[in-house]
């Protein structure tokens, strides 16, 4: 599938070594330097998908971020490339990014981003029997409420996870299986553990936070019993977030 993807960038070494890559495969690809052309370019085109650095030179690739989130929710993918030194993924992924992809990284591994943002969400979550199997499982039963979901993914409050279940790391993939009382639901797939967040121990220099403990997931697939339903469920939402970092 071709599209038309934005790449924000200020360095010119990152532009040049991205353009042969993704010209292969049927991209055009309209550089820009900062947030300004990148909202000029915005303004007056379409495009399909934005890659951005979010260290630049004038605003910030957050501020890029916002304003696309603020005219459309979920209009346009958007990906950073980024060091992650002044936000944590938590916060990105809930301001509505849909990946990230620390520097330096391999081209490779922005193609295969860019091609699941660009499919559609039933062929994005199909099982697929060659992936690798999960390292490990994460069950939870929600009796409360329903599962918070974003366009991307889900938080899940430790609370919820089964009794004396070892948590998982970030960046392990697994299996999920998550029960829900009120929607009278089983939701299971398997997914990727974006982060973990725990409060700080009393006196240990670091700061509260006043939102829970939980983990942010996102969804890698969907079991056949469950997909459709999800998928509908994910259509009719209004959030910007990709992966909520609350319930």
């Amino acid at each position: 599938m071709s599209a038309t993807i934005l790449l924000v960038d200020d360095e010119q070494d990152i532009r040049e070594a991205l353009l042969p890559r993704l010209s292969q495969l049927g991209h055009q690809i309209i550089f820009v330097k900062n947030v300004t052309e990148a909202v000029d370019a915005l303004s007056s085109r379409t495009i399909d998908l934005i890659v951005s650095d979010i260290r630049m030179p004038g605003l910030p690739g957050v501020y890029l971020l916002d304003w696309v989130r603020a005219r459309d929710p979920g209009l346009q993918p958007f990906l950073f490339m980024t060091g992650l030194e002044q936000f944590s993924i938590q916060e990105l992924y809930a301001k509505g990014a849909d990946g990230l992809l620390s520097k330096p990284f391999k081209r490779a591994q922005l193609v295969e981003l860019i091609h699941r943002c660009l499919s559609p969400m039933e062929e994005r979550w199909k099982c697929r029997p060659e992936a690798p199997a999960p390292s490990t499982n994460l069950c939870a039963h929600i009796s409360g409420s329903l599962l918070s979901l974003g366009r991307g993914g889900f938080f899940l409050p430790i609370t919820e996870l089964k009794p004396q279940a070892p948590l998982p790391s970030v960046g392990q993939t697994v299996n999920f299986l998550i029960t829900e009382v009120r929607g009278q639901m089983e939701i299971s797939g398997t997914g990727v553990v974006r982060w973990i967040r725990r409060q700080p121990k009393a006196n240990s220099g670091h700061q509260m936070t006043t939102l829970p403990d939980g983990i942010g997931v996102e969804i890698f697939s969907l079991s056949d019993k469950c997909r459709a339903e999800m998928i509908e469920r994910i259509n009719a939402l209004t959030t910007k977030a990709y992966i909520p970092d609350s319930n």
